[in-house]
């Protein structure tokens, strides 16, 4: 039996472990000038010598055991850095075979409680290189490392961070912290060119002649910026798998490791240059929320506290009565702590430093009282921006101040230094201004970053320039072009004239809109440059949503990004083509579908695409007469129209006399820009339409703006009934009316709508007495004028709609004579009740004076326009302002 199991073991030989080390050892050894090993040879080495050993089940004891372990660990390192060279896949056999041996190294060989701590962390952070992401192969690894190693710590908590493997750095590593204690280890360049290793208190002789190069302080800020990039990333990922039950991490092992590292960092801070601390604000600023308070090493570690009331109230000295009591409560987390550290960026900016004369390395200088690197100056702006929020509310006679002038600094020496910068850096400072308040020196910043971020987007052909820098960064620079309303930029629409055929071949909306916005804000008199990058832009966008334009128009799904990307249009003077307008609004063969995000969009959209359709007749006129007809039919009568409708008939089923819902914020102020742009269309001053036409578009348009206008009639109706619940004198209405707001106030919007309809209607028929009606048909115009004395008189004396109590005249009488009652306000009552008007000397006067005619009680009143027009007078005449 024993014999029989033996065959399943695969025996190592002590020669065969020794072979395989020291020559792996040699072939991987390039020190002395040595030429690398080619790939091949190293390769075939691997599979001949190495797997084998790997693939081992029993070590041989007829040698020295402890000896052969000692090799295997060092070959498992040399293995997993070989695997490195010769880019190795994750799931070839080779790296298998190393995972499978760790991972059964108990059952084995039993090597690797033997391995070094170096060993250990260089073999991790090689096999996150090679892409292994098997979270078994690594905590029998970690138990063997050395706490009291900040470099090795670090080397191997940042190698499972940036292999997303959070879980383990949070789990595995933290936990095993014990709370060992470190020394200061410094490595400085020394003036005969030699190294030499000083122990502790050697922080304190650092000197410009001797910078310090390298020290285990640096590792414990690397250790920290993994602990907090590991620590936000379980935490998000626990929050969007399990939003109701977020799983805790181990908080004591955190507050132990972070503490013991802040602690250490603090007392040694003499040694940190700039962008160390930097990154140790970084680092305090990514850790999430709950994780937050530090509060438990004020005890341990007094010198923390100290910073952070520095910070907060100023140095001893300088701190006035109020804010010592102040800083005896002064909070102690992550946000405070941060700022401390920030502090210390500004040391020689703010005179707490001298400035060396001689600087073996750096921009420190008088010009750039900075230890740190542009890039890094640039890190620091969403910090101060931040620490400019928190500090506000902390301790506001000192902290917003500071943080406003050390933003300040910060803007004006990236300003001036911009010409250093790389695109995406200067990309990023304009995302931190979007964040900041209007300034004088944030505006100039913005004006000197985006000169110079135009004049690196012209330094190369757009196709060379696309294979440098990544398109998402130029796709960054028109979003912040937009937002921040930059009105010029001459390069950037050069660029995007002369490099749009190089986008991708598909865009997404959210890409089509920064670029479309971005160039509307900055074309100026260059619009027409503009055009064929915005064909381009429009082409790429409608071929990424092939699919879904097959069912409905991008309006459907995107209403509020298809209507900034047409007001862009406007501005930019651009009418899209027709195949393009209609894959945006709609067409006879796929309509505009009305989606919920159609109806949460609502008013706001109607108002937009209504003020945009507008502007594109005013431009067809001068450019493209033929496109009228396909803007009115397609467009008006199909897409917006109807548009128009549905979403006041959404609005008028989510309100009623004792209810209002945002879905009507924008509706009313739809129904007037609605009758605005159909007045442009359908021209009753017959400016540029024949009359023929003219009477035509109001017999079509009729049907549909009745229906807009009875659901407009119960909308109005209902705020009427809210606006008079429960009020018991005109001083009650009148405050409810002053907090609606003017997009909202349906009686305005609702008289000015009903003024225009009807202005539409009567002037169209009187042009049929003048000298151009006799080129109308005889039964065009006998079905204007019944329709102007049949179907529009019906639409004014008739029920607002189905069921509703009350007509459109009626809820315009009740909007001068409102009764004072909880009662609906639009139905009959026989018994008086107190009244009052709805509209102020102000409203009445908005109202004539926008209307795109002039009331007159002489040419073709209508009763609308003649009853408003009477009210009109005496409520101007009046002594209050209702």
């Amino acid at each position: 039996m024993l014999r029989l199991c033996r065959l399943y073991l695969a025996l190592v030989t002590g020669s065969a472990i020794t072979h395989a080390a020291t020559s792996l050892n040699s072939l991987l050894d390039i020190s002395d000038g040595k030429a690398p090993v080619p790939h091949d040879e190293l390769k075939a080495f691997l599979k001949e010598a190495v797997m084998p050993v790997m693939a081992g089940t029993e070590l041989d004891r007829r040698g020295n055991s402890h000896s052969l372990r000692l090799l295997l660990g060092q070959l498992t390192r040399d293995a997993a850095f070989a695997a490195t060279i010769v880019k190795a896949r994750p799931d070839a056999g080779f790296v298998e075979s190393i995972i499978t041996c760790i991972q059964k190294d108990h059952q084995r060989m039993r090597f690797v409680p033997k391995m070094t701590s170096a060993q250990v962390s260089k073999t991790i952070e090689n096999l996150c290189k090679v892409g292994v992401r098997d979270e078994t192969v690594f905590p029998v690894l970690i138990s063997r490392l050395d706490y009291s190693n900040l470099q090795e710590l670090a080397r191997v908590m940042q190698a499972l961070s940036e292999s997303e493997l959070d879980e383990l750095n949070m789990l595995v590593v933290a936990p095993l912290y014990c709370g060992e204690k470190w020394e200061v280890v410094v490595s400085r360049r020394s003036t005969g060119g030699g190294n030499s290793q000083d122990g502790r208190g050697a922080s304190h002789a650092a000197t410009p002649s001797q910078p310090v190069r390298s020290s285990n302080v640096f590792e414990a800020v690397r250790v920290l910026r993994a602990l907090s990039k590991s620590c936000r990333k379980c935490v998000e990922h626990r929050r969007s798998a399990t939003p109701h039950s977020l799983a805790e991490l181990p908080r004591d092992s955190l507050n132990l490791l972070r503490g013991s590292l802040l602690k250490f960092i603090f007392e040694n801070g003499s040694l940190l240059r700039g962008a160390h601390w930097v990154n140790v604000a970084r680092a305090l600023m990514h850790f999430p929320g709950e994780y937050s308070n530090l509060r438990q090493l004020v005890a341990t570690c007094p010198r923390l506290e100290q910073e952070v009331r520095a910070d907060f109230f100023g140095e001893g000295d300088e701190r006035s009565e109020e804010d010592s009591a102040s800083a005896q409560s002064c909070t102690v987390n992550c946000e405070t702590v941060a700022s401390a550290a920030i502090r210390h960026v500004f040391d020689y900016a703010e005179h707490r430093r001298e400035i060396p004369k001689e600087r073996a390395a750096g921009h420190l200088s008088e010009e750039f009282p900075f230890d740190l690197s542009y890039p890094d100056l640039v890190k620091l702006l969403p910090m101060l921006e931040q620490c400019a929020r928190g500090n506000s509310a902390t301790a506001p006679q000192r902290g917003t101040p500071e943080q406003n002038a050390r933003m300040a600094t910060a803007l004006r020496l990236i300003s001036a230094n911009a010409h250093f910068l790389l695109l995406r850096d200067l990309v990023k400072v304009l995302q931190t201004l979007r964040r900041l308040p209007s300034s004088e020196s944030a505006t100039t910043a913005v004006n000197a970053i985006v000169a110079q971020a135009g004049a690196r987007l012209l330094e190369l052909p757009p196709a060379e320039l696309l294979q440098k820098v990544s398109f998402r960064t130029i796709v960054q620079f028109a979003a912040a072009l937009s937002a921040l309303r930059v009105t010029s930029c001459d390069d950037f629409v050069t660029f995007v004239s002369k490099g749009a055929s190089f986008f991708p071949r598909t865009l997404t909306v959210e890409t089509t809109l920064s670029f479309a916005s971005a160039l509307a804000n900055v074309a100026n008199q260059r619009s027409t440059s503009c055009h064929e990058a915005m064909l381009t832009l429009l082409a790429h966008l409608l071929r990424n949503y092939e699919t879904e334009l097959k069912s409905a128009p991008l309006v459907s799904a995107h209403p509020h990004a298809v209507t900034k990307i047409l007001r862009a249009c406007v501005l930019l003077d651009y009418i899209p083509q027709r195949r393009i307008l209609e894959s945006l609004l709609g067409s006879a063969e796929v309509p505009i579908q009305f989606t919920s995000e159609v109806y949460d969009a609502g008013g706001a959209l109607v108002f937009g695409l209504t003020r945009t359709m507008a502007h594109f007749l005013k431009q067809a006129r001068s450019e493209c007469p033929d496109r009228i007809e396909e803007l009115w039919t397609q467009h008006v009568l199909r897409n917006l129209l109807p548009l128009s409708v549905s979403c006041t008939k959404n609005a008028a089923a989510h309100v009623s006399p004792t209810r209002w819902d945002d879905a009507a914020a924008y509706t009313a102020v739809s129904w007037r820009s609605t009758l605005e742009m159909l007045t442009a269309f359908v021209d009753p001053s017959l400016a540029y339409n024949t009359l023929e036409v003219t009477a035509q578009r109001v017999i079509d348009m009729l049907p549909l703006c009745s229906e807009l206008l009875a659901y407009a009639a119960a909308v109005t109706r209902s705020q009427i009934g809210l606006l008079t619940q429960g009020a018991l004198s005109a001083a009650d209405v009148r405050c409810r009316l002053q907090q609606t707001s003017f997009n909202s106030n349906c009686s305005v919007h609702f008289l000015s709508s009903l003024l225009i309809l009807e202005y539409l209607v009567y002037q169209t028929v009187s042009q049929l007495a003048s000298p151009k009606g006799k080129s109308v048909p005889e039964d065009l115009a006998r079905q204007l004028t019944s329709l102007k004395d049949t179907a529009y008189a019906h639409l004014l004396h008739s029920p607002a709609k189905e069921g509703a109590s009350g007509s459109l005249m009626d809820v315009v009488h009740h909007i001068f004579d409102c009764p004072l009652s909880g009662a609906d306000a639009a139905a009959p009552s026989s018994t008086p009740v107190s009244t009052t008007t709805l509209l102020s000397k102000r409203d009445a006067l908005e109202i004539t004076t926008n209307l795109p005619f002039a009331l007159s009680l002489i040419l073709n009143p209508g009763p609308v326009n003649e009853y408003f027009t009477e009210r009109c007078m005496s409520l101007m005449v009046g002594e209050e302002d209702a």
